[in-house]
């Protein structure tokens, strides 16, 4: 053992309960960091433990800057989106590091956002950001998505109505219009990884849903167990 490594014994583990509670989301939300590998467990017979150090490390790394892309194929009213999206991320605490200027063909825009001091990490954001999108392309709602955030997403999946095809990403969540139909995906890292090493997919909204729907074919999400 390293001197730099903590003796097993002396590692402080704690229930699944016990971390939604720090990271204030629900217990199937830390289920599914667990089962993508994001989050760092251990299993005890149907139950995890995560260790303390990796939530305070997950935490940590989440407020690290985040990416936004915005990909329009048609482009002619691209302020309505590009004004949606802003709100959204002021909604959701992020505040915008560097507006990147917006290219022209079809149209295409691509920024930097941090969380704001106040507001909690920016993976907890995104997680609670792809929930909301997805139950409002459903039109439903959660209760504790407050009022003002359900409006910004609404509003958002309004102005996507006038595009034919178009893809937003921020940071891990991704919202994809292709043939008249919206997916929102909240990428697992493998997903993700593969995005950023295929750029082009940001600018092809039918193959990055063909993308995503591989993925969930091959890849289907893991039943979770109790805690």
């Amino acid at each position: 053992m390293s001197n730099d490594e903590t003796p097993l014994s002396d590692v402080q583990f704690l229930t699944v309960a016990e971390v939604a509670a720090i990271m204030r989301v629900s217990k199937m939300t830390v289920y599914r960091f667990v089962h993508s590998g994001e989050l760092e467990a251990i299993r005890v017979g149907r139950s995890f433990r995560v260790p303390e150090q990796a939530v305070n490390q997950y935490l940590a790394e989440s407020n690290r800057s985040i990416p936004v892309r915005i990909y329009l194929a048609i482009g002619d009213n691209p302020g309505l989106i590009d004004v949606a999206v802003l709100d959204l991320l002021d909604a959701y605490g992020f505040q915008v590091e560097h507006l990147g200027a917006a290219m022209i063909g079809s149209w295409f825009r691509e920024f930097l956002v941090h969380t704001k001091d106040s507001a909690p990490s920016a993976r907890l954001q995104l997680t609670t950001l792809a929930s909301a999108i997805e139950l409002a392309r459903l039109d439903r709602r959660r209760s504790e998505i407050d009022l003002n955030q359900a409006e910004v997403v609404a509003r958002l999946l309004k102005a996507l109505g006038t595009e034919s095809d178009a893809l937003i990403q921020i940071g891990s969540v991704l919202i994809v219009k292709a043939d008249n139909k919206i997916i929102v995906r909240n990428l697992s890292q493998t997903e993700l990884e593969y995005f950023n090493q295929n750029p082009a997919l940001f600018r092809d909204p039918e193959k990055a849903l063909q993308t995503l729907q591989r993925y969930s074919k091959d890849y289907p999400p893991s039943a979770a167990v109790s805690g």
